[in-house]
């Protein structure tokens, strides 16, 4: 790996264990379209510190705390989420939404593929690091990477809010003037069964180092299922003992979730502290696999876990309740 440009290294290398080392020392690892390996230090870092509750006293969120609008955690009640669910569908979503501007090119697609199932097998690839605090003899100190899919599913809707309108075009006795064609009349009943279906509306890709998540790149079919993705997983994380949210490179959305800028050598200094918490994992929940015939059966609509539950949640604990949010 050599220096070069402004924040990237460059290398001809895409061997999972570079890249797992990569990771460890915070770097972003990107791809060129040559398939020239691309590690990316920013000059700043956009970080949310899950641990960090949400109490500045001016109404603004600016201290780098987790934040979830009120209309978001409000949807988020019709989605579930989940983890290394559907890892190639994911890839797939964000390399067709990003198109000529996504990295995710086939040699470090492969690799990334080889991380995160070495992770899902229980055998993660270990960072070898040597750091002089730790111990005594300066031997080097080993943890786990792992790479994940986040999904988020559109969960089928009850029979009962999808029966609720039936009949409602006759509520005057008056008759409808045009039956549907033939043709509508099909596309009626392939809505009617996608409504029973879980649907993959959002998902990413990233990576965890001790108590550190790292976004990498990720994708929406729908409004508002990105940000109820984001919350939902922010959420998990924060639950599970995570410290740090890496973001990536600064943007307004993630702003508006509450993260702010680290130096580079802020940030260094957080993967430092917090890359040797093994005790975080982002494992997948209950119910969450399931065959492809079952996640087509609205009778599991548990699958997962739900995104409002997993809201919160998080929320009573940033708040030292043992009760969720505010109600309806």
């Amino acid at each position: 790996v050599h220096p070069c440009q402004g924040d990237f290294c460059v290398s001809r290398h895409f061997h999972p264990q570079l890249i797992v080392q990569l990771m460890a020392e915070g770097f972003l690892p990107m791809c060129s379209h040559d398939e020239i390996l691309l590690p990316k230090l920013h000059e700043e870092r956009c970080c949310i510190l899950l641990q960090q509750n949400k109490d500045n006293g001016n109404g603004n969120n600016n201290n780098g705390s987790l934040h979830t609008g009120k209309s978001t955690r409000k949807k988020a009640k019709n989605y579930a989420l989940t983890y290394n669910q559907a890892w190639e569908d994911v890839v797939e979503g964000c390399q067709e939404q990003h198109g000529n501007h996504c990295w995710l090119y086939p040699r470090l697609v492969e690799s990334f593929q080889a991380i995160h199932r070495a992770g899902c097998q229980g055998q993660p690839f270990l960072a070898t690091i040597m750091d002089n605090t730790s111990n005594n003899n300066n031997e080097p100190s080993q943890f786990p990477v792992r790479l994940h899919s986040v999904e988020l599913w559109s969960l089928p809707k009850s029979k009962t809010n999808n029966n609720a309108n039936k009949g409602s075009n006759n509520k005057n006795g008056k008759k409808k003037k045009d039956q549907p064609s033939e043709k509508e009349q099909e596309r009626q009943v392939e809505e009617e069964e996608e409504e029973r279906q879980l649907r993959l509306v959002a998902g990413e890709i990233g990576y965890s180092v001790g108590g550190i998540y790292t976004s990498l790149t990720g994708f929406t079919k729908e409004s508002s299922a990105g940000s109820i993705q984001l919350a939902a997983l922010g959420s998990a994380l924060k639950l599970q003992g995570f410290c740090v949210w890496d973001l990536g490179m600064m943007m307004d959305y993630k702003q508006n979730l509450g993260a702010i800028g680290q130096e580079r050598s802020q940030f260094v200094r957080l993967v430092h502290e917090h890359r040797w918490r093994t005790e975080c994992e982002l494992a997948p929940p209950p119910l969450s696999t399931l065959t492809d015939d079952e996640r087509n059966d609205a009778d599991h609509a548990d699958f997962g876990r739900n995104a409002r539950t997993l809201i919160d949640e998080a929320l009573a604990l940033a708040h030292g309740s043992a009760s969720g949010g505010a109600n309806d």
